[in-house]
């Protein structure tokens, strides 16, 4: 059942991208130039910002954040029923489930958060460290809390 569900989200993903792609392709927006002179060396740095743009940006944005949103929501609700639970396995650790859950969401949104603040500005490469930082902690944290103890267990 699991594989399932797993592969719907897979399919519901590619639905979107595809719909995205076929409706409004994306496109190169006019370079931006920045130049800066630097005193000291007597030099001037020219450089340029090239983004991408599509028609119905903000419509995808939202149906993307908006589908993740209610994966993010049943994933809380399945933590909220997980934990009361009193006879269930003592090899599932529900507390430590609940847990991960929980910092996966509360790392999404600060990430979305931080994406859209940084998306239009000079500092758009910034953006991309955001998102690195925001996998990079959520996916350890989640995987040390999930089999954190099993782990302990060899040693």
């Amino acid at each position: 059942m699991l594989y399932v569900f797993v592969i719907s989200m897979v399919i519901c993903d590619v639905i979107i991208l595809v719909t995205l792609a076929t409706l409004s392709p994306i496109t190169l927006t006019k370079p931006i130039s920045l130049n800066t002179y630097n005193f000291k060396t007597d030099t001037n740095e020219i450089g340029h910002i090239i983004s991408c743009t599509c028609q119905y940006k903000t419509e995808y944005t939202i149906a993307i954040y908006c589908y993740k949103a209610l994966l993010l929501l049943f994933g809380v609700f399945f933590s909220i029923q997980l934990r009361g639970l009193r006879n269930y396995s003592k090899e599932v650790h529900t507390g430590n489930t609940t847990f991960a859950i929980y910092n996966i969401t509360a790392i999404g949104i600060v990430g979305v958060i931080c994406v859209v603040a940084l998306s239009n500005t000079t500092n758009h490469q910034a953006m991309y460290s955001v998102i690195a930082v925001c996998i990079l902690i959520g996916v350890t944290a989640s995987l040390l809390l999930l089999f954190g103890k099993s782990i302990q267990g060899l040693w």
